[in-house]
């Protein structure tokens, strides 16, 4: 299974992978997240059919009271900042950040701390969120993009509403609806809540903690 690969990974290799997770969430892609030629992506290998595209019709993303998303953006092998968006607007975002500090015997070593913010959107924004997840017909992109890359980029984004569920994870291929939902979140969402995510606290988050890329 693909989470527990990751997992596996990530336990082994924390303390050497990760880039600054500010960083991370305020740089967005290489070009605009919505641009059409999105240059982080290489060419599409294999696809996942979901049979969640067969009900897409009945998902109302706009209106559903259980709505809720969750975005991961990172790697599969350094870890993922992950934020978690509630139809009430509350969000929660975990990311770590690295840095160097000096041990007893006088070595510089590399640290990593998670951290976690949490506030609420505006009530203009979440609805512009899920009208976006509508227009991009979120439901019914594939399961899973892959391109024939090892290691690179892996970003996913899960959603729930009206009772059904939908993942779509990517790994070195990035359609554009799913760049344009990753873009809104970079930008309306994310950027949006610098002075919070600032001053994050610091948590201690164990393995099997960590947010799935998946629903199964």
């Amino acid at each position: 299974m693909i989470r527990h690969r990751h997992n596996r990974r990530f336990v082994a290799l924390i303390a050497c992978y990760g880039v600054l997770g500010l960083v991370w969430a305020t740089r967005g892609c290489v070009n605009s997240p919505s641009d059409s030629s999105n240059t982080e992506t290489f060419p599409l290998t294999r696809t996942v059919y979901d049979p969640a595209s067969a009900y897409a019709g009945a998902v109302d993303l706009e209106g559903a009271v259980d709505f809720r998303l969750t975005m991961g953006d990172g790697s599969g092998w350094g870890g993922y900042n992950v934020i978690k968006v509630g139809a009430d607007g509350r969000c929660e975002y975990t990311f770590f950040v690295l840095g160097r500090e000096t041990n007893s015997s006088g070595t510089a070593i590399n640290t990593q701390q998670w951290k976690r913010a949490e506030f609420t959107l505006e009530a203009q924004t979440l609805a512009e969120l899920r009208k976006l997840l509508a227009e991009v017909n979120f439901f019914k992109l594939k399961k899973e993009y892959h391109a024939n890359v090892a290691d690179g980029t892996q970003r996913w984004i899960k959603v729930e509403a009206s009772g059904k569920r939908k993942g779509v994870y990517c790994d070195n291929h990035f359609p554009l609806p799913f760049m344009r939902v990753r873009g809104f979140v970079i930008d309306n969402i994310i950027r949006a809540h610098l002075a919070e995510i600032g001053a994050a606290r610091t948590i201690q988050l164990d393995p099997k903690d960590i947010e799935p890329e998946s629903f199964n």
